[in-house]
């Protein structure tokens, strides 16, 4: 309890209330609340909501309109910050995100069987998508609406996929189909930059406009779906059945990894140099290219606002120079939104790095699977969990169809031989008790 009353002086000292400000409306009608409903219509004040996060941040700073009628907006350079005042804002944040975790509740709306859902995959690229006919034919699966969809019209208004890109190098983009789903700007990030978390991070903001969105998947052009989008989906809501209904919080799904010595001189060093301090709190996932959960991506896009609204620093500045940043930003924010609460620990997305090698930083990259896109490692990777895969140059939609589809087949001829055996086994053990019965009698 004594913590608990240090963290709630913590939180009044740094908004100067004693108690959560109430909903109230300015002269023009726009709402001046803490609460995170009024996030796409005003800032937060000082005091952060205890609310479960409901609506999406407007996007900070503002975008610089481009001069170039052709070319992509960009965001301009973050506001120049001391290790002191980073240090300040982080533990400011981090305090503020526990007092709201000890007096909020969890997430209680829930999801009917009519509703519908929709799955938003975000991708960064940098101009091209190898994998783009995979995307495309996933998309088409029978109970994607818009698809070839041939069941009940209510199962077809149920599940949805939309796509958000995010490129690069968007003016050297070819491809209609990718120019259709860019986001309208770029932060023209490099390999392992920390650009790559503020693409991400207006990816999901974009996504999120979409109330109907219960998970945003985050890839590369080199990631692909293991298994049809109905069979994903259901799984991922953790239904069995397109009429069943699931109550949220929707999970994440990560692999969460230790820490090496490696990571802790290139990640958590260089965070403490930036002023990140709040090291029980950072994370790693391996890969970083995951599935988010609607109510952690509303809570990490509210707590950077946040952040930002108290200290005009972003918390996602301290990642600069932190090695592969995408893996350890989001786990770590989530962590301080929400302890992790609605995190299944799971390689959702299958990578596999070359251990063999002794220097960390040659492990970089995960290993290539050029032409292994086999049912022997397809099913391999299902068996463990995944539902995608990297990394691949490029795949052919038709190749991805026929083996994804020979693969259900034999998983389902295998589901069929256990079921029989275990009818087998029962009715023999049925009959033995049977006959012992008749022999005693």
């Amino acid at each position: 309890m004594s913590d608990f009353n240090s963290l709630l002086s913590s939180f009044n000292a740094a908004s100067g209330s004693s108690r959560p400000a109430k909903r109230r409306k300015k002269k023009n009608g726009s709402l001046t609340s803490v609460s995170i409903s009024s996030l796409s219509s005003s800032s937060l004040e000082n005091q952060p909501s205890t609310e479960a996060p409901s609506s999406i941040p407007p996007p900070t700073p503002p975008l610089i309109a481009p001069t170039d009628s052709n070319a992509f907006p960009t965001q301009p350079s973050p506001p120049e910050y001391s290790k002191s005042s980073m240090k300040t804002a982080c533990e400011w944040t981090t305090n503020t995100s526990q007092v709201r975790q000890s007096m909020s509740s969890s997430p209680s709306s829930s999801l009917s069987s009519s509703r519908p859902c929709t799955l938003a995959v975000c991708a960064v690229i940098v101009d091209k998508m190898p994998t783009e006919g995979v995307w495309r034919e996933w998309m088409d699966d029978d109970l994607v609406g818009g698809g070839d969809f041939k069941g009940d019209e209510r199962e077809k208004k149920r599940l949805n996929v939309k796509y958000h890109i995010h490129a690069a190098r968007p003016s050297s983009v070819t491809s209609p189909w990718v120019k259709s789903h860019l986001i309208p700007l770029t932060f023209q990030p490099k390999w392992n930059d920390f650009r790559i978390v503020r693409a991400v991070l207006e990816l999901i903001r974009e996504a999120l406009k979409d109330e109907s969105v219960t998970h945003c998947v985050v890839v590369t052009e080199s990631c692909v779906p293991l298994v049809s989008f109905d069979k994903l989906y259901l799984d991922l809501l953790k239904i069995n059945e397109p009429t069943d209904e699931v109550s949220t919080p929707f999970k994440s799904y990560m692999t969460l990894s230790q820490p090496s010595k490696f990571d802790s001189e290139s990640i958590w060093t260089k965070l403490n140099l930036n002023g990140f301090t709040s090291d029980k709190l950072i994370t790693k996932a391996l890969p970083g290219w995951t599935v988010l959960g609607r109510d952690d991506v509303l809570g990490v896009l509210q707590t950077e606002r946040m952040c930002y609204d108290q200290h005009k620093l972003h918390l996602w500045q301290a990642w600069e120079n932190v090695w592969a940043p995408e893996e350890v930003y989001f786990p770590t924010m989530i962590n301080m939104h929400s302890s992790m609460r609605n995190v299944e620990d799971r390689m959702i997305n299958f990578a596999q790095w070359d251990e063999r090698n002794r220097d960390h930083s040659k492990r970089a990259n995960p290993l290539w699977f050029d032409g292994q896109f086999t049912a022997d490692l397809v099913r391999r990777w299902r068996k463990g969990g995944s539902l995608f895969g990297r990394k691949f140059r490029e795949l052919r939609g038709a190749e991805w169809r026929r083996v994804v589809d020979i693969v259900d087949e034999l998983e389902f001829a295998g589901d069929k031989n256990e079921l029989q055996k275990s009818t087998s086994t029962s009715t023999s053990t049925s009959t033995s008790t049977l006959s012992t019965k008749e022999i005693n009698t």
